[in-house]
C-alpha cells in the first residue's frame, strides 16, 4: 500500500528496526506520528501527501482490527490520528486575451500546427477533459448544422456538444487532410500521432507546454504558472459565465453530475466581478472607509451571487 511503501525505510533509519524484523507489535499511534512527522520534514512531502499516506494505514488497520481483536484499542487510537487541513488551490483559467496568444501561436504553415491548433481550439470549445479528448474518434464528429462532437467521460456518460462554426470549419479542413473522411476511417482517432496511434494524456501537455513557454518568453501576457489541459475546461465555464450563462446550462454543457464542481469552478469569477463592482462604486461614492466599502460589497454581493446561487436551489 502507498501509505506503508515508505514505512520500513523509516523504521530503519529512524527506529533501527529491519524491515524484516518489523512486526504490527512495533506499530503504535507514537510510531504512526512520527512517520507522519518525517514524511513532512525529511521527505519534504506536502500535507496532500501526507494525508494519502495516512488515509492508506487507516484502511489497513481497518482491515487488520477484524483479524486481530486483541490490540483493538491501539488500532483504534491509529485510526483516531485525524487528517490534516489542506487549502483548496485556486481555479486557474486563462483570460480572452492569454487563450487568443495561445491560440496564435501554432504554425498554420505546416501539417503539426495545423493539428495543434485544432487541438487547442477543441479542448477550449468543448470544455472536454483531456481523457475525453483523446478518445475522440471520427465517427464522434458531426459536421452538419449544429456541429456538434460526442464525448465519452467519466461513468461512461455520453453527452452531445456545439461546436462554434469556426471549429467547425477547422474540423472539416483537418479531416480532409488528413484522409479520414472514409467511411472505414470512421473509428480512427482523431487526434493522433505520426505513428498513427491515438494521442495520450501526456501528449496533449506536451504540446500545450510547447505554445505556452513560448506566450512566456514573450512576456506581454500573464499566464497562470501551470497551464494543464484542465485549465482550458475552467476557461470555458469561465466565459460562459462572463457571458450571463445559466450555471444549470454550465452544468450540463460541461458534464457535471451536480452544480457543486460548477459553483467551485465558477465563484472565483463571480468574486472577482464583484469586486471590480465594489472597487467601481467605493469610487463612484468617494469612499474611503472601510465599512462604506464593506456595504457596497454587500449590495454587490446580493445583486450579482443571488440570482445564481437561485439557479442552483431552483
Amino acid at each position: 500500500m502507498a501509505g506503508l511503501g515508505q514505512n520500513p525505510l523509516f523504521c530503519r533509519e529512524e527506529r533501527g528496526i529491519s524491515p524484516e524484523c518489523l512486526t504490527l507489535a512495533h506499530v503504535d499511534d507514537d510510531l504512526v506520528l512520527a512517520f507522519m512527522a518525517w514524511i513532512e520534514t525529511e521527505r519534504k512531502c506536502s500535507i496532500t501527501t501526507r494525508n494519502q499516506r495516512l488515509a492508506a494505514i487507516h484502511a489497513f488497520f481497518r482491515y487488520v482490527q477484524a483479524q486481530t481483536p486483541e490490540r483493538l484499542l491501539m488500532y483504534q487510537r491509529i485510526l483516531s490520528i485525524p487528517l490534516k487541513k489542506t487549502g483548496k488551490p485556486a481555479v486557474s483559467y486563462l483570460t480572452t486575451e492569454a487563450l487568443e496568444a495561445i491560440l496564435n501561436q501554432p504554425d498554420r504553415k505546416t501539417p503539426a500546427g495545423r493539428r495543434d491548433l485544432l487541438l487547442l481550439t477543441v479542448l477550449y470549445d468543448s470544455g472536454a477533459r483531456v481523457q475525453e479528448l483523446t478518445d475522440l474518434l471520427v465517427r464522434d464528429i458531426r459536421l452538419t448544422q449544429p456541429a456538434t462532437i460526442i464525448l465519452r467521460g467519466k461513468g461512461r456518460k455520453v453527452r452531445h456538444v456545439p461546436l462554434m462554426s469556426r471549429t467547425a470549419v477547422l474540423l472539416k479542413d483537418y479531416l480532409e487532410e488528413r484522409r479520414l473522411t472514409a467511411a472505414h476511417r470512421s473509428d480512427h482517432p482523431l487526434f493522433f500521432n505520426s505513428r498513427r496511434q491515438k494521442l495520450t494524456r501526456a501528449g496533449v501537455s506536451y504540446i500545450i507546454d510547447k505554445y505556452v513557454n513560448v506566450v512566456k518568453e514573450q512576456n506581454t501576457i500573464l499566464l497562470p504558472d501551470k497551464v494543464s489541459p484542465h485549465v482550458f475546461r475552467h476557461t470555458k465555464a469561465m466565459h460562459l459565465l462572463q457571458a450571463n450563462v445559466n450555471l444549470v446550462y454550465i452544468r450540463d454543457f460541461l458534464g457535471h453530475a451536480s452544480g457543486g464542481a460548477c459553483v467551485n469552478i465558477c465563484c472565483p469569477a463571480l468574486l472577482n466581478t464583484l469586486f471590480h463592482l465594489c472597487c467601481q462604486q467605493r469610487r463612484s461614492i468617494g469612499c474611503k472607509v472601510f465599512g462604506k466599502c464593506c456595504v457596497c460589497f454587500m449590495h454587490s454581493l446580493i445583486v450579482l451571487a443571488l440570482p445564481v446561487l437561485l439557479q442552483l436551489v431552483f
